[in-house]
């Protein structure tokens, strides 16, 4: 059974990030093999809180306009604006940018990192940090690398899994 959401904590701050099982399920539908391309979306939530806790709700899925190849993504920008205007009209608040990688631990390549940093200082939405979700190979909460990006900060803050009791909680199969 999969798990009610997955969490991941800031190590740096008292933020913690979760993710509710409908992304989680777009996320495992959407991992990469080794011979496909990357594939990514927009990440979204209820509310922007000042309690430290942000819930990932919704994550919109890869569109054929996007520009990928195996360890490579360009998002179709046109597509992300008319994403987040359609989801801010139910509510929705944008947060970041969820993709693929094809390893089994994901972390942001350099290439990821300069993008994140284009879309913080430019492309007309004006926001101060965003969280970047890179969803790997594995299939355990090791396999998404969860990292918030801030503006003016070189490198991310990585968070790790907030795990209770089993540090391998895993997607159900899918018989």
């Amino acid at each position: 059974m999969l798990p009610d959401f997955w969490q991941y904590r800031d190590p740096n701050s008292c933020l913690t990030v979760s993710i509710a099982p409908s992304v989680l399920r777009l996320f495992d539908d959407s991992r990469q093999q080794l011979w496909q391309r990357e594939r990514g979306g927009v990440l979204f939530a209820e509310s922007i809180g000042t309690d430290g806790r942000l819930e990932i709700v919704d994550a919109t899925s890869p569109h054929p306009n996007d520009r990928a190849g195996w360890n490579w993504l360009e998002l179709d920008h046109q597509r992300c604006l008319d994403e987040i205007a359609e989801r801010f009209s139910r509510g929705l608040h944008f947060i970041g940018y969820w993709h693929t990688h094809p390893e089994r631990t994901p972390r942001p390549s350099a290439r990821d990192l300069a993008a994140f940093h284009r879309n913080l200082q430019g492309g007309g939405i004006a926001l101060r940090k965003l969280v970047a979700v890179i969803v790997g190979t594995d299939r355990s909460t090791t396999g998404v690398c969860v990292a918030l990006v801030s503006n003016g900060e070189p490198a991310p803050s990585l968070l790790v899994p907030v795990v209770d009791t089993d540090p391998q909680i895993r997607y159900p199969d899918r018989s």
